[in-house]
Protein backbone atom coordinates (compact mmCIF):
# COMPACT_ATOMS: atom_id res chain seq x y z
CA UNK A 1 0.00 0.00 0.00
CA UNK A 2 2.43 2.31 0.64
CA UNK A 3 4.26 1.93 -3.06
CA UNK A 4 1.50 2.82 -4.81
CA UNK A 5 -0.32 5.93 -2.95
CA UNK A 6 -2.75 6.49 -6.16
CA UNK A 7 -4.60 3.57 -5.67
CA UNK A 8 -6.04 3.60 -2.44
CA UNK A 9 -7.31 7.55 -3.38
CA UNK A 10 -10.24 8.71 -1.32
CA UNK A 11 -13.26 10.81 -3.65
CA UNK A 12 -13.33 8.51 -6.69
CA UNK A 13 -16.13 7.93 -8.68
CA UNK A 14 -16.18 4.90 -10.53
CA UNK A 15 -19.36 5.84 -12.80
CA UNK A 16 -17.23 8.87 -13.54
CA UNK A 17 -14.05 6.74 -14.82
CA UNK A 18 -13.50 7.09 -18.78
CA UNK A 19 -13.45 3.23 -19.24
CA UNK A 20 -15.53 0.15 -20.34
CA UNK A 21 -15.83 -3.13 -20.56
CA UNK A 22 -17.62 -4.00 -22.74
CA UNK A 23 -20.93 -6.05 -22.81
CA UNK A 24 -21.89 -8.26 -19.97
CA UNK A 25 -21.71 -12.23 -21.64
CA UNK A 26 -25.29 -12.79 -19.67
CA UNK A 27 -27.44 -9.65 -18.45
CA UNK A 28 -30.93 -8.29 -18.38
CA UNK A 29 -31.29 -8.35 -22.16
CA UNK A 30 -29.94 -11.68 -22.56
CA UNK A 31 -32.29 -14.42 -23.85
CA UNK A 32 -33.21 -17.22 -21.70
CA UNK A 33 -32.25 -20.54 -22.82
CA UNK A 34 -35.01 -23.33 -23.53
CA UNK A 35 -34.53 -25.06 -20.10
CA UNK A 36 -35.43 -22.05 -18.23
CA UNK A 37 -38.66 -21.89 -20.28
CA UNK A 38 -41.96 -22.54 -17.92
CA UNK A 39 -43.75 -25.82 -18.92
CA UNK A 40 -46.72 -27.36 -16.81
CA UNK A 41 -45.45 -30.54 -17.60
CA UNK A 42 -41.69 -30.04 -15.37
CA UNK A 43 -43.91 -28.36 -12.87
CA UNK A 44 -45.76 -30.65 -12.24
CA UNK A 45 -43.33 -33.90 -12.61
CA UNK A 46 -41.20 -31.89 -9.76
CA UNK A 47 -44.22 -31.65 -7.49
CA UNK A 48 -45.08 -35.08 -7.75
CA UNK A 49 -41.35 -36.25 -7.25
CA UNK A 50 -40.91 -34.19 -3.95
CA UNK A 51 -44.29 -34.97 -2.78
CA UNK A 52 -43.59 -38.78 -2.82
CA UNK A 53 -40.26 -38.20 -1.48
CA UNK A 54 -41.90 -36.65 1.45
CA UNK A 55 -44.88 -38.73 2.01
CA UNK A 56 -42.96 -42.48 2.00
CA UNK A 57 -40.35 -40.95 4.37
CA UNK A 58 -43.41 -40.00 6.81
CA UNK A 59 -45.63 -42.82 6.01
CA UNK A 60 -43.51 -45.20 7.46
CA UNK A 61 -42.40 -42.73 10.66
CA UNK A 62 -46.40 -42.99 11.58
CA UNK A 63 -46.52 -46.94 11.06
CA UNK A 64 -43.38 -47.63 13.40
CA UNK A 65 -44.03 -44.70 16.20
CA UNK A 66 -47.19 -43.39 15.58
CA UNK A 67 -48.43 -39.74 14.92
CA UNK A 68 -47.59 -38.24 17.86
CA UNK A 69 -44.25 -40.41 17.76
CA UNK A 70 -41.69 -37.56 18.72
CA UNK A 71 -39.29 -38.31 15.60
CA UNK A 72 -42.70 -38.17 13.74
CA UNK A 73 -44.11 -34.82 15.62
CA UNK A 74 -40.45 -33.22 15.06
CA UNK A 75 -40.76 -34.35 11.23
CA UNK A 76 -43.98 -32.35 10.84
CA UNK A 77 -42.93 -29.49 12.87
CA UNK A 78 -39.94 -28.84 10.56
CA UNK A 79 -41.83 -29.80 7.46
CA UNK A 80 -43.88 -26.72 8.72
CA UNK A 81 -40.53 -24.63 9.80
CA UNK A 82 -39.74 -25.17 6.08
CA UNK A 83 -42.85 -23.80 4.06
CA UNK A 84 -43.67 -21.01 6.93
CA UNK A 85 -40.24 -19.46 7.41
CA UNK A 86 -39.48 -16.82 5.13
CA UNK A 87 -36.26 -14.39 4.82
CA UNK A 88 -33.38 -16.46 5.13
CA UNK A 89 -31.76 -18.78 7.59
CA UNK A 90 -32.12 -16.01 10.57
CA UNK A 91 -35.67 -16.20 10.22
CA UNK A 92 -35.97 -20.45 11.23
CA UNK A 93 -34.44 -19.90 14.80
CA UNK A 94 -37.13 -17.92 16.64
CA UNK A 95 -39.82 -20.27 15.09
CA UNK A 96 -37.89 -23.51 16.06
CA UNK A 97 -37.32 -21.72 19.15
CA UNK A 98 -40.48 -21.06 20.25
CA UNK A 99 -42.12 -24.64 18.81
CA UNK A 100 -38.72 -26.95 20.24
CA UNK A 101 -38.25 -25.25 23.46
CA UNK A 102 -41.84 -23.70 24.44
CA UNK A 103 -44.56 -25.43 22.95
CA UNK A 104 -42.86 -29.49 22.65
CA UNK A 105 -40.10 -28.84 25.00
CA UNK A 106 -37.34 -30.91 22.99
CA UNK A 107 -34.98 -28.80 24.40
CA UNK A 108 -34.16 -26.27 27.00
CA UNK A 109 -33.25 -22.85 26.61
CA UNK A 110 -29.63 -23.56 27.60
CA UNK A 111 -29.10 -26.05 25.72
CA UNK A 112 -31.09 -24.12 22.76
CA UNK A 113 -28.48 -21.18 23.64
CA UNK A 114 -25.59 -23.84 23.45
CA UNK A 115 -26.53 -24.70 19.89
CA UNK A 116 -27.18 -21.09 18.72
CA UNK A 117 -23.72 -20.43 19.95
CA UNK A 118 -22.27 -23.50 18.01
CA UNK A 119 -24.00 -22.93 15.00
CA UNK A 120 -22.50 -19.36 14.78
CA UNK A 121 -18.91 -20.59 15.03
CA UNK A 122 -19.58 -22.84 11.79
CA UNK A 123 -20.21 -22.60 8.27
CA UNK A 124 -24.07 -23.37 7.61
CA UNK A 125 -25.73 -22.42 10.26
CA UNK A 126 -29.28 -23.36 9.24
CA UNK A 127 -28.60 -27.03 8.64
CA UNK A 128 -26.52 -27.05 11.69
CA UNK A 129 -29.02 -26.02 13.92
CA UNK A 130 -31.96 -28.10 12.87
CA UNK A 131 -29.38 -31.36 13.13
CA UNK A 132 -28.31 -30.18 16.57
CA UNK A 133 -32.07 -29.77 17.52
CA UNK A 134 -32.92 -33.54 16.02
CA UNK A 135 -30.16 -34.74 17.58
CA UNK A 136 -30.44 -33.25 21.49
CA UNK A 137 -34.29 -33.73 21.22
CA UNK A 138 -33.31 -37.30 20.53
CA UNK A 139 -31.33 -37.79 23.15
CA UNK A 140 -33.56 -35.97 25.95
CA UNK A 141 -36.61 -38.30 24.87
CA UNK A 142 -34.35 -41.63 24.25
CA UNK A 143 -36.49 -42.77 21.14
CA UNK A 144 -35.02 -46.02 20.64
CA UNK A 145 -34.75 -46.45 24.37
CA UNK A 146 -31.23 -46.54 26.11
CA UNK A 147 -29.53 -49.42 24.48
CA UNK A 148 -29.17 -47.00 21.46
CA UNK A 149 -28.55 -43.41 22.02
CA UNK A 150 -26.16 -42.57 19.36
CA UNK A 151 -28.31 -44.77 16.65
CA UNK A 152 -31.62 -42.82 17.55
CA UNK A 153 -29.67 -39.64 17.79
CA UNK A 154 -27.66 -40.05 14.63
CA UNK A 155 -31.26 -40.75 12.81
CA UNK A 156 -33.34 -38.59 14.16
CA UNK A 157 -30.78 -35.49 13.04
CA UNK A 158 -30.58 -36.82 9.44
CA UNK A 159 -34.52 -37.41 9.50
CA UNK A 160 -35.48 -33.48 10.67
CA UNK A 161 -32.15 -32.44 8.02
CA UNK A 162 -34.19 -34.30 5.41
CA UNK A 163 -37.75 -33.00 6.12
CA UNK A 164 -36.22 -29.48 6.52
CA UNK A 165 -34.65 -28.81 2.89
CA UNK A 166 -36.81 -30.85 1.36
CA UNK A 167 -39.51 -28.26 0.66
CA UNK A 168 -36.26 -26.36 -0.59
CA UNK A 169 -35.26 -28.09 -3.55
CA UNK A 170 -39.20 -27.99 -4.18
CA UNK A 171 -38.96 -24.64 -4.12
CA UNK A 172 -35.79 -24.22 -6.53
CA UNK A 173 -36.60 -26.55 -8.90
CA UNK A 174 -40.01 -25.66 -9.60
CA UNK A 175 -39.67 -22.11 -9.43
CA UNK A 176 -36.51 -21.78 -11.51
CA UNK A 177 -38.70 -20.91 -14.45
CA UNK A 178 -40.50 -18.56 -13.01
CA UNK A 179 -37.57 -16.04 -11.18
CA UNK A 180 -36.22 -14.55 -14.39
CA UNK A 181 -39.69 -13.90 -15.63
CA UNK A 182 -40.41 -11.95 -12.29
CA UNK A 183 -37.22 -9.79 -12.46
CA UNK A 184 -37.75 -6.41 -11.86
CA UNK A 185 -41.50 -6.80 -11.04
CA UNK A 186 -42.43 -4.55 -8.36
CA UNK A 187 -45.49 -6.58 -7.11
CA UNK A 188 -42.86 -9.28 -6.17
CA UNK A 189 -40.16 -7.21 -4.68
CA UNK A 190 -42.24 -4.61 -2.63
CA UNK A 191 -43.76 -7.84 -0.44
CA UNK A 192 -40.26 -9.90 -0.09
CA UNK A 193 -38.64 -6.12 0.75
CA UNK A 194 -41.66 -5.92 3.56
CA UNK A 195 -40.81 -9.60 4.46
CA UNK A 196 -36.83 -8.43 5.21
CA UNK A 197 -38.03 -5.90 7.44
CA UNK A 198 -40.22 -8.10 9.27
CA UNK A 199 -37.38 -10.42 9.67
CA UNK A 200 -35.40 -7.92 11.67
CA UNK A 201 -38.27 -7.82 14.01
CA UNK A 202 -38.34 -11.64 14.43
CA UNK A 203 -35.28 -11.65 15.20
CA UNK A 204 -34.80 -9.17 17.98
CA UNK A 205 -37.90 -11.33 19.63
CA UNK A 206 -35.28 -14.43 19.89
CA UNK A 207 -32.72 -12.31 20.84
CA UNK A 208 -34.91 -10.80 24.05
CA UNK A 209 -36.30 -14.32 24.64
CA UNK A 210 -32.54 -15.61 24.81
CA UNK A 211 -31.71 -12.28 26.30
CA UNK A 212 -33.99 -13.44 29.43
CA UNK A 213 -32.61 -16.87 29.67
CA UNK A 214 -29.42 -16.10 30.10
CA UNK A 215 -30.19 -13.63 33.23
CA UNK A 216 -29.66 -15.31 36.47
CA UNK A 217 -32.14 -15.49 39.30
CA UNK A 218 -30.22 -13.33 41.57
CA UNK A 219 -30.02 -10.37 39.08
CA UNK A 220 -34.00 -10.98 38.90
CA UNK A 221 -34.05 -10.54 42.67
CA UNK A 222 -31.58 -7.74 42.52
CA UNK A 223 -34.05 -5.67 40.45
CA UNK A 224 -37.07 -6.82 42.12
CA UNK A 225 -35.70 -5.40 45.71
CA UNK A 226 -35.02 -2.32 43.87
CA UNK A 227 -38.36 -2.25 41.99
CA UNK A 228 -39.76 -2.19 45.69
CA UNK A 229 -38.11 0.97 46.87
CA UNK A 230 -39.99 3.38 43.79
CA UNK A 231 -42.59 4.47 46.19
CA UNK A 232 -39.48 6.80 47.24
CA UNK A 233 -38.60 8.10 44.01
CA UNK A 234 -40.02 11.21 43.49
CA UNK A 235 -39.27 11.31 39.92
CA UNK A 236 -42.48 9.88 38.14
CA UNK A 237 -40.75 8.52 34.78
CA UNK A 238 -38.36 6.35 36.95
CA UNK A 239 -40.94 4.81 38.91
CA UNK A 240 -43.12 3.78 36.10
CA UNK A 241 -39.43 2.28 34.38
CA UNK A 242 -39.00 0.40 37.38
CA UNK A 243 -42.13 -0.59 38.24
CA UNK A 244 -41.89 -2.07 34.26
CA UNK A 245 -39.03 -4.14 35.12
CA UNK A 246 -40.29 -5.22 38.53
CA UNK A 247 -43.50 -6.66 36.34
CA UNK A 248 -41.29 -8.27 33.67
CA UNK A 249 -38.92 -9.52 36.21
CA UNK A 250 -41.66 -10.78 38.26
CA UNK A 251 -42.81 -12.70 34.83
CA UNK A 252 -39.85 -14.49 33.72
CA UNK A 253 -39.52 -15.51 38.14
CA UNK A 254 -43.01 -17.13 37.80
CA UNK A 255 -42.21 -18.71 34.56
CA UNK A 256 -39.21 -20.46 36.23
CA UNK A 257 -41.00 -21.27 39.29
CA UNK A 258 -38.84 -19.02 41.45
CA UNK A 259 -40.85 -17.63 44.54
CA UNK A 260 -39.32 -14.46 46.62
Amino acid sequence: MGGTPAQFTEGTNPSKLDRSYGPAIIDDTTLLPEHTHFRWSRLITVIIVCALLWIVPMVLLVSQFGWLGTLTQMSWFFTKAAFLTFGGAYAVPPYVYQGAVEYDGWLNPAQMIDGLALVETLPGPLIMIVAFVGFIGSYTNTLFGADLPLLADAITAVAVTWFTFLPSFLFILAGEALVETTHGNLKLSAPLTAITAAVVGVIFNLALFLYLSCFMAARFIIIIRMARCTDYIRCQHCAILFQTQCHLCNWRMCHDGLNL
